[in-house]
């Protein structure tokens, strides 16, 4: 027989093979599962940098870049909601969601045109690493992460909500989360132009909000800057490539001041340097589109300083090479929300150009084509403020050249429709000090020219 004592070691000895197996399957269901959890980090990381990095450089790639943000997006909300996450995983993942935001809709950037969508993810981004932050004032990574995150946050709510004010304060605090990295001692190229872009960035609202000089003072400061870092090392096309944004902000706020009463500047040598880097960038590296798709936007605005000076021809020129540049990449990629919105742009100040210079029968023509194209992105993106105000400049522009070419009845047509869209907008996001001196004057002098022909 077995004794009661025998059973009892019996039974200890059953139990113990049983919890280690327990143990062990445990261990390797942990191991798995970390594995898992690490796979999903890397491919993550990869999919959001590396290869967006990768795709973003050529045209072409704008429907694998929207599976990427899809598929991506899965990815990063389960980091985010991983309870045993560390540290460096969460500030990956805070990262990737800023990326992602970049890629669906933030405007300084090639994107998906889904602008709501990545307002949503860069506040979701800011307040995830903020709070991270809090726990971790001296981690370099982090601050880093979450400056580049304002940073992108601020132009988001310049450019896509029209919301000046935010803009500003958000572009402040990156560029005082940015300040202690780029001033210590052996700072890196890449920390010292985070923060002269960051420094910038403040300054390119202040227009909007009746603190012209200001921001002008400071733009010229960072230029400066800008212009130093390229001194140090002439062969650097991201130093370059810097100066030539810099450049573009500069003379934007020049204008800027100037619509707004503030003394009047040329620019025009601002415009020509910052083309000639953004064509020296492209010429020394042609597999990379950034510094030429950019040249869409900038010939575009220079071509409106020339036709100020009634250089109609030159302007025209310009026109003729956005649109060249614009229309080269979209047949490469018709998907990239931001080349549209420019190029389109670019047919806009055609029209205005040939209004000006008295072709009223071209100008005429080429609204006829426009409209359509502008009303369907109108209609598509209605809900967002930053659209609706494009719709109601590109109206301004439209009515002028019917009215100027003697078609009334179409032109005061198009006058109320722009005053209904500028209501809209006024309703949704208010309307600034800098848009009611350019845009009201613009629809009171439309209207009492529709009141005479009544």
């Amino acid at each position: 027989m077995i004794s009661s004592a025998a059973l009892g070691v019996l039974a200890l000895s059953t139990a113990l093979v049983v919890t280690w197996s327990q143990y062990q399957t445990a261990k390797t269901e942990r191991a798995a599962a970390d594995a898992r959890f690490e796979e999903v980090r890397a491919l993550s990381s990869f999919m959001m940098f590396d290869l967006y990095d990768e795709l973003e450089k050529a045209p072409g790639n704008t429907k694998a870049i929207e599976m990427l943000a899809d598929r991506s997006q899965a990815y990063l909300e389960s980091l985010e909601k991983a309870a045993r996450a560390s540290l460096d995983v969460k500030i990956e993942t805070g990262a990737g969601l800023k990326r992602l935001a970049d890629i669906l809709g933030n405007p300084k950037n090639q994107n998906l045109g889904r602008r709501a969508d990545a307002g949503i993810l860069l506040d979701r981004a800011g307040a995830y690493l903020a709070a991270l932050h809090e726990n971790h004032l001296d981690n370099d990574d982090l601050t880093r992460k979450l400056a580049d995150t304002k940073f992108a946050n601020a132009v988001h709510k310049y450019v896509s909500d029209d919301d000046s004010e935010r803009a500003h304060i958000l572009a402040k605090e990156a560029a005082e989360l940015f300040q202690p990295l780029a001033k210590r001692e052996g700072a890196s190229y890449s920390e010292q132009a985070n923060f002269i872009r960051a420094r910038m960035m403040p300054a390119v609202p202040l227009p909007w909000i009746a603190r012209d000089e200001e921001g002008s003072a400071i733009l010229r400061e960072v230029r400066s800057e800008a212009a130093q870092l390229v001194a140090n090392d002439p062969e650097s096309l991201d130093a370059k490539n810097l100066l030539g944004s810099m450049n573009v902000e500069l003379a934007r706020a020049i204008i800027r001041y100037e619509n707004n009463g503030g003394d009047t500047e040329d620019t025009l040598s601002i415009w020509d340097e910052a083309i000639a880097l953004r064509l020296e960038v492209n010429d020394a590296n042609p597999d990379d589109a950034r510094a030429y798709r950019s040249l869409v936007s900038i010939y575009s605005e220079r071509s409106a300083v020339l036709r100020g000076w009634e250089r109609y021809e030159e302007s025209l020129r310009d026109l003729a090479e956005a649109e060249r540049i614009g229309l080269e990449l979209l047949a490469i990629d018709p998907d990239d929300a931001w080349l549209k919105r420019v190029t389109q742009g670019a047919q806009e100040e055609r029209i205005k150009t040939l209004t000006f210079s008295g072709r009223h029968t071209d100008a005429v023509q080429r609204v006829e084509a426009a409209y359509p194209v502008a009303l369907e992105e109108y209609v598509t993106n209605q809900d967002n403020s930053g659209y609706v105000r494009e719709w109601g400049y590109t109206l301004i522009i439209f009515a002028t050249a019917y009215l100027d070419a003697g078609l009334s009845e179409r032109g005061c047509k198009i006058v109320q429709s722009s005053r209904d869209a500028w209501t809209q907008f006024d309703e949704m996001a208010g309307i600034s000090d800098a848009d009611q001196n350019v845009a009201r004057l613009l629809l009171e002098l439309l209207e009492a020219r529709c009141g005479e022909v009544q």
